[in-house]
């Protein structure tokens, strides 16, 4: 009994130490990882055959596209699984998936629409020498971006471009979402040139084989295009489609010739037209490059490009070009389908430029002429005894200098009121420098305003600017 005690004492004292040093163990978080992403294939099911009743019997379940989307691919995906998939994730029922051949889908069955119907598929628009079962992830044979499409036949296939007995391994077209073919395609033409427009990065390329009995495969050198997902180009790209195997097979060949730069344009342009007098965005056409602009107030100092103003932003660039009222020499990128304020527009005529230019070479541009003629502010009163004059009757620009002296400069004037010499600076603001001789103009107020002061001593002026009263002693 004492050597068990003992013996259990011993072991307890071995496991809090074996505790204590767990717990001064940093902590380990572990995280279990799912499979890597495989893609996903596009799964399509449709009837375009059974379209009726034949010979007296009932109509089709239904017709036309049925499903189209797309599936997770993982290690155990075959082209079977897949449609299984498609099927059932859609809330449609299959018979026949697990025994390696679909028989009914959404109940349209084989046979509903005579002794030759049934269910066909093809993988990449190409009837497989053998079943769907033995396409997989696992040996290579499936792939993300793959086509998986199960048709209905009413002909054993014939209807859908499958020829158990043909050999020729022609094509029946060839298809691009951009560029246009030349020569037109004729099935005994094997070398064609796709020129696409300048700028294109991709496209959709489909080559359809006369009978699809015979693998279609396209490549750019060793790239294999997809069926759905674009293809990336460029200019002198040689595309090669092989249609069949071996002596039998029959070669195309399409050149990528990229077309001309054109000039560089707007697609659409809008301006924000409620501060402006009388414009109209209907009236823009990208091809004339020069329009006259009207602000409404002169209160309103900025010029706004609405979202509706786009291009090509993937080849272009749009600056607005300017001087603004400090005299600041502004180049200001406008952005495409966004909204754009370019601020500080001067009083009187500006001249804005929208220069459109390409991204890969901006000496490649369109400008467009906008003569903005912003008001001036007339506001201003003079609130005096007599002999105050403003000259001219509106305010000038904040960065404008009267006979290129600052604020603050009292010139001489002749018998003729012409300036003869500087006489002072004078300072409102400093007290040391209010004093203002007799027969004096003063350059004076944010604006730059010419006051032409008459003689006689000590005559008080009063002079209202921007909503102050000024009164000054000469």
């Amino acid at each position: 009994m004492t050597n068990v005690k003992k013996f259990t004492a011993k072991v307890t004292a071995l496991l809090l130490a074996l505790s204590l040093a767990l717990l001064s163990v940093p902590q380990v978080s572990f995280t279990v990882f799912a499979d890597d992403d495989l893609g996903s294939v596009r799964v399509i099911v449709e009837n375009t055959t059974f379209t009726e009743a034949v010979s007296g019997g009932e109509a089709p379940a239904w017709t036309g596209t049925k499903i189209d989307k797309w599936v997770s691919l993982d290690k155990t995906s075959s082209a079977m699984t897949c449609i299984k998939d498609a099927i059932e994730s859609s809330g449609f029922t299959q018979k026949g998936a697990d025994d390696g051949y679909i028989s009914e889908i959404a109940g349209l069955a084989a046979f509903d629409g005579g002794s030759m119907s049934g269910w066909m598929g093809t993988l990449n628009d190409w009837f497989t020498n053998e079943g769907f079962t033995a396409y997989t992830v696992a040996n290579g044979k499936l792939a993300s971006g793959d086509e998986i499409r199960m048709q209905y036949t009413m002909d054993w296939g014939a209807d859908l471009g499958s020829d158990w007995s043909g050999t020729d391994t022609s094509l029946k077209a060839i298809s691009s979402d951009y560029g246009t073919l030349s020569p037109e395609f004729s099935a005994k033409t094997y070398n064609y040139t796709l020129t696409v427009p300048f700028g294109t990065k991709s496209i959709n390329f489909r080559p359809t084989a006369l009978n699809k009995n015979f693998k279609t495969v396209s490549k750019i050198g060793d790239k294999t295009l997809s069926l759905t997902k674009p293809t990336e180009i460029k200019d002198g790209d040689v595309i090669t489609v092989t249609v069949g195997e071996g002596a039998a097979a029959s070669t195309y060949k399409v050149t990528i010739k990229e077309g001309t730069r054109p000039a560089a344009r707007f697609d659409s342009f809008a301006l924000s037209a409620f501060s402006l007098d009388g414009w109209d965005n209907d009236a823009f056409d990208p091809e004339k490059l020069e329009y006259d602009v009207k602000i409404k107030s002169y209160s309103t100092s900025s010029f706004y490009i609405n979202s509706g103003t786009k291009f090509n932003k993937d080849l272009l660039k749009c600056y607005a070009v300017y001087t603004d009222i400090n005299g600041v020499a502004q180049r200001n990128e406008i952005k495409s389908g966004s909204f754009n304020s370019i601020s500080n527009i001067p009083f009187g005529l500006t001249k804005l430029i929208l220069e459109l230019c390409y991204i890969d070479d901006e000496s490649i541009k369109t400008q467009y002429v906008f003569n903005i003629t912003r008001p001036y502010d007339y506001t201003a009163e003079i609130a005096s005894t007599s002999g105050i004059t403003l000259v001219p009757a509106g305010r000038e620009l904040y960065a404008t200098k009267y006979n290129g002296f600052a604020e603050g400069t009292v010139f001489r004037n002749d018998e003729n009121g012409n300036v003869t010499e500087i006489a002072a600076e004078y300072d409102p603001y400093d007290r040391h420098k209010r004093r203002m001789p007799q027969l004096h103009s003063l350059c004076f107020g944010r604006h730059r305003q010419r006051c032409t002061y008459s003689q006689g001593q000590n005559r008080k002026r009063s002079f209202q600017s921007e909503g102050r009263r000024r009164i000054y002693r000469a």
